[in-house]
């Protein structure tokens, strides 16, 4: 993990999320938004900021998200990302317990870099 970021409201934790760093990309990745502020943007502002905060790296910045998560995939779709060519989502999924939906931000859509877990 190479950072992370919280987001408080009235003195209480309502948004977690952290940066996974690879060689040449950053993932975005356990995002937490409380039950009793979502759907308020508040994990649309959690993504930006931690965005923001991974394109000073680089340009390539990820995300996975579990297929059933439907109101996250609309979040991180509304802050600025797109879903990564199929072949490359099967190809990323290949070790994983699940087939991922993988979003890539806007800036990385059309240079996705060769992963290697």
């Amino acid at each position: 993990m190479a950072g992370r970021a919280r987001l408080e409201h009235a003195g209480r934790p309502v948004g977690y999320g952290e940066l996974w760093l690879d060689e040449c990309e950053t993932e975005l990745a356990r995002l937490i938004v409380a039950p009793s502020v979502r759907g308020r943007g508040v994990g649309r502002d959690l993504v930006r900021h931690l965005t923001a905060l991974a394109l000073v790296r680089g340009p390539n910045v990820f995300m996975r998200v579990h297929p059933a998560n439907a109101a996250a995939l609309r979040c991180y779709r509304g802050a600025g990302f797109v879903d990564v060519d199929p072949a490359l989502a099967e190809e990323w999924n290949v070790a994983q317990p699940v087939s991922y939906v993988w979003l890539a931000h806007q800036s990385s859509a059309d240079s996705a870099p060769p992963r290697q877990s």
